[in-house]
């Protein structure tokens, strides 16, 4: 015991095994009390063992009976708590970190900012103790950590603005309305789970998964594996280049490669084998109940090889769709509105190439986009190829930059709806793709000599485009940049800077500039623009489209 009197520390313990007509016993610091920590824990058993029943039901409590007086109990409790050891590197360091927190000030004074630092402090202290003073890292982890319908596996942060409109439906349940489908009656309706409540089943999930008596099964039981929501495995991360090695390796030889087992062999272990296999090498809880998963539970048809190609960020860029890792989904009509269609236009919402895009002339094949990639369906007569030969220019790429939520790097179907396009003449925004084609192409063919060229001349890299993009006479800079494509354009940077050129000059419309002088009885864009809303206005009128509000 360990008491203040008159401002100053006592220590003091019992002993009821040393013969003697005092059986408290002061001494002079703690150390002392662990000293005689052996002669403390006798003597409680020893008095422990000769009562039945407590006298202080008012003060007591029934773990506190069970502890003093259930024999079973109480060497299960002694035994935790004198011969176990306590491995210091999975000790909770969270109990020194408050966990209700409040920032308040007026808007631009930081509370976003510092809201990321310390939902990063708490869930993955270790992280940011190594990287809190490198901001990038943190906004990275932060994204890689906040609760998306893809990540539930690993996210821990659910970022929520209550806005005036919030409610109890949003925060915890609520029933909300199915979209209609052909040959439906009647409205359905399907309960969902607000923000809050979700929050709290997967923090119980996580639990159930791992906090599991020593008999019991590793983690989930049949019946709630068979009711869980999704399921997830990849073969390297599509953001890191290194990891493609991985990937190649698993396709060539059919297999599939995780990187938490520690190269051990699970073969044939059951459950409560691969639990004890998995401590018996001192593998983390998450490994033994990812293995145990993969091992045990992981069945034919759970994954697929066929189906409906998902189209995500790392799958396509302006040149085209990549093939080295495409992930398939089983097709069902719920995905119909993510289905690609010819000529529309990709664009990635988020991520570190936020707004690039791509012109799809025609898809072989049924492609479903996912949540991170947008598709532009066009509205005729404007000319899909035009409005992608817009989106890459300074024009948009400038709002993009602008629209970039401030932690996660995105942007919404709003901001993409907000792009203000120029729309020239339908007749001329063919013949800007057609120039802008034609120039790409030699672009590309000088883009196959520059691998073996080394010089690079920066200075005179710029002011040459600079000089095109602001000269009155785009013919004479354009054919003296020509003479000198083989001197200084030698490195893709400063090819993608001149197909940036190329793009600003079409919207300029300096690329068509003759073609608008040979001719004059064109269309003006207002006559087009009349035509265009004439046509949306009969959309509308045969609920074809919605009308704005």
């Amino acid at each position: 015991m360990i008491e203040i009197k008159k401002r100053q520390l006592s220590f003091g313990h019992f002993d009821t095994i040393n013969p003697s007509d005092n059986w408290w016993i002061e001494v002079n610091s703690i150390q002392d009390l662990l000293d005689a920590k052996s002669i403390i824990i006798d003597s409680a058993i020893e008095e422990y063992s000769k009562t039945s029943k407590s006298g202080y039901k008012k003060h007591s409590s029934k773990v506190l009976e069970r502890s003093i007086l259930d024999p079973n109990y109480r060497d299960e409790l002694f035994t935790k708590a004198f011969n176990t050891k306590t491995n210091q590197s999975n000790m909770n360091t969270q109990d020194s970190i408050d966990l209700n927190q409040i920032f308040f000030g007026p808007p631009g004074t930081g509370k976003t900012f510092h809201t990321i630092n310390e939902a990063i402090k708490i869930v993955d202290p270790k992280f940011y103790e190594i990287n809190k003073n490198d901001r990038e890292q943190l906004k990275a982890r932060f994204k890689l950590l906040s609760l998306n319908n893809d990540n539930e596996s690993v996210g821990q942060i659910g970022f929520t603005t209550f806005h005036q409109s919030f409610s109890y439906e949003d925060f915890i349940e609520g029933i909300k309305p199915n979209e209609p489908k052909e040959g439906d009656a009647f409205l359905k309706y399907e309960i969902q789970e607000g923000v809050f409540k979700k929050i709290c089943r997967l923090a119980a999930d996580s639990l159930n998964a791992v906090a599991v008596d020593t008999e019991s099964l590793i983690s989930l039981s049949t019946e709630e594996y068979e009711k869980a929501h999704f399921y997830k495995m990849s073969l390297g991360n599509t953001q890191d280049e290194s990891d493609n090695e991985i990937y190649e390796y698993c396709i060539e030889n059919n297999c599939i490669s995780i990187g938490f087992g520690n190269q051990l062999d699970f073969t044939g272990k059951d459950e409560k084998e691969l639990r004890s296999f998995g401590n018996d090498n001192d593998l983390d809880s998450f490994s033994i109940q990812a293995m145990n998963l993969f091992g045990n539970y992981l069945k034919i048809g759970n994954y697929v090889d066929e189906g409906a190609r998902v189209i995500r960020i790392s799958d396509f860029d302006e040149l085209g769709f990549k093939n080295h890792k495409v992930v398939r989904h089983n097709y069902t009509d719920d995905l119909l509105p993510y289905v690609l269609e010819d000529r529309n236009i990709l664009i990635a919402m988020t991520g570190e190439t936020v707004g690039k895009s791509l012109f799809v002339n025609h898809v072989n094949e049924t492609m479903v986009v996912n949540q991170r990639v947008a598709t532009i369906k066009i509205i005729q007569p404007i000319f899909e190829a035009y409005v992608n030969c817009v989106i890459p220019t300074k024009l948009i790429q400038d709002v993009i930059e602008e629209a970039k939520n401030s932690t996660n790097d995105n942007i919404s179907m709003s901001d993409i709806k907000g792009f203000n396009i120029p729309i020239p003449p339908l007749e001329e925004q063919k013949v800007i793709v057609e120039v802008v084609n034609a120039l790409f192409k030699e672009v590309e063919a000088l883009e196959n000599l520059t691998k073996d060229l080394i010089s690079l001349k920066e200075d005179f890299v710029t002011s040459a485009l600079r000089r095109l993009t602001e000269t009155d006479n785009t013919k004479q800079e354009w054919n003296y940049l020509q003479q000198h494509f083989s001197s200084f354009f030698t490195e893709k940077k400063n090819i993608k800077s001149l197909r940036e050129t190329i793009l600003q000059l079409a919207v300029q419309g300096k690329l068509t500039a003759q073609w608008r002088a040979d001719n004059p009885n064109t269309e003006p864009a207002s006559e087009l623009l009349k035509r265009i809303e004439a046509e949306k206005q009969q959309l509308i009128a045969e609920k074809k489209i919605k009308a704005e509000k």
